[in-house]
């Protein structure tokens, strides 16, 4: 297998998306308008056929390129139409030009390695199956979830599908608070053009939760690809907290998906509080791997990215 290192510009997008459509673990965050959009920077180790292809986002920092994991792209890794072994993951690996000096990334699910030299971690997400009739689904929610349901069931939260993408940035920037909105103001272009872009492709789609006097409290972003449906983004106040709405909105999207030759996917796993909740409602645990190397010179060392 022959692994070239390809620069942004003369990638052939067509047939990247191609591979990442025909890959047995193809996700939205591979195609090339997901990358062009959450990553400024980026390049790719390709196989002369494309059948093999692995994204590089980076950042130049102080004139340094470093591969970094963009915000709203969890894993990627190396896709493949064919399944992957141990030893094609790894010559990828091998394969990331010594110009980045700082590696941090995390590979997919299907992406499994041993490599000396550097640093191999390990990352968590929930994934729940869909292909069962709702009932049976809800037979295996724990009591705290079934009762976290039921209170906001007693609040009269009303869930909708097809909320706009305004008023899910608008309570999402609500949730972030004054200070994360002037820091984060790119964040929150690029949420922007992420979410018109999936909604234009029909790929995403937005969930909203209103309180009885028609006051939207939370709002969630699911994009679908690939037989899996993935909770992005979302954005809760307090109240929708404090009456447990993201659980409302989980089980109102299971209810309308059941059935489905589907896998739901939660993101923020990596965060105890939403964990508990993914857990709560059967989501199974699955890890991830991630790999770290530090060539920086020794007064950048202390960074972490």
């Amino acid at each position: 297998m022959n692994i070239q290192y390809v620069k942004h510009e003369d990638i052939d997008f067509q047939r990247w998306d191609r591979c990442i459509r025909k890959a047995v673990n193809g996700s939205i965050y591979g195609y090339s308008w997901y990358l062009n959009t959450v990553s400024k920077e980026w390049n790719a180790l390709i196989d002369e056929n494309y059948e093999n292809v692995m994204p590089l986002t980076y950042r130049t920092i102080l004139g340094i390129k470093m591969l970094i994991q963009p915000h709203l792209a969890t894993n990627l890794g190396v896709y493949s139409s064919q399944v992957l072994d141990g030893e094609k993951v790894n010559s990828f690996i091998a394969a990331i030009p010594k110009e980045y000096r700082y590696v941090r990334i995390n590979l997919n699910k299907y992406n499994k390695l041993s490599v000396d030299n550097i640093k191999v971690s390990g990352d968590i997400h929930y994934e729940l199956d869909l292909i069962e009739p709702y009932n049976k689904i809800r037979s295996r929610y724990t009591k705290e979830a079934i009762n976290a349901i039921k209170v906001a069931e007693d609040k009269n939260i009303t869930i909708i599908s097809g909320l706009n993408s305004a008023d899910l940035i608008h309570i999402y920037q609500k949730n972030k608070g004054f200070l994360w909105n002037i820091f984060f103001r790119q964040r929150i272009a690029t949420l922007k053009v992420l979410v018109s872009t999936a909604v234009r492709f029909r790929v995403g789609h937005i969930y909203g939760a209103y309180q009885n006097n028609n006051r939207l409290c939370a709002a969630a972003f699911f994009v679908t690809v690939h037989k899996r449906a993935t909770l992005l983004f979302l954005g809760l106040d307090k109240e929708a907290i404090k009456n447990h709405v993201l659980e409302a909105i989980i089980d109102e999207f299971i209810k309308l998906h059941c059935e489905q030759d589907l896998t739901l996917r939660f993101e923020f796993a990596s965060r105890k509080k939403y964990a508990g909740i993914y857990a709560g409602i059967g989501g199974r645990r699955y890890r991830f791997m991630s790999i770290q190397q530090n060539r920086l010179p020794w007064y950048l060392k202390f960074l972490k990215l």
